[in-house]
């Protein structure tokens, strides 16, 4: 994620879709970005074998996200391993408002 940030253009880009991302991505770095962005839709697919602890903290994000009651930032849609069929659907509705997922 650092890699990418220095990437001048990055910060104006619509929209950045990553599928398999493994558990060597900083999250950490990513969430404190997508919480500053307001220009880029970021859509993740993480890898099945990211570690329980790394699904764990990827559960704590989601959470955060769908709880949040006006955002200054454009939520992440967040797809991975332990992500339940109720938070997925709340991710979607804040990622593509007015859209039904199939």
């Amino acid at each position: 994620m650092e890699e990418l940030l220095k990437i001048p253009t990055f910060p104006t880009l619509r929209a950045f879709m990553l599928d398999n991302v493994p558990e060597v991505f900083d999250i950490e770095t990513f969430y404190v970005h997508m919480k500053k962005n307001m220009t880029t839709s970021f859509d993740l697919d993480f890898d099945e074998s990211i570690s329980d602890e790394y699904n764990e903290r990827l559960l704590e994000i989601t959470d955060e996200i769908i709880t949040t009651k006006e955002f200054v930032y454009k939520p992440a849609f967040i797809f991975f391993r332990g992500l339940d069929y109720e938070r997925l659907l709340k991710l979607h509705d804040l990622f593509c408002p007015g859209l039904e997922l199939d």
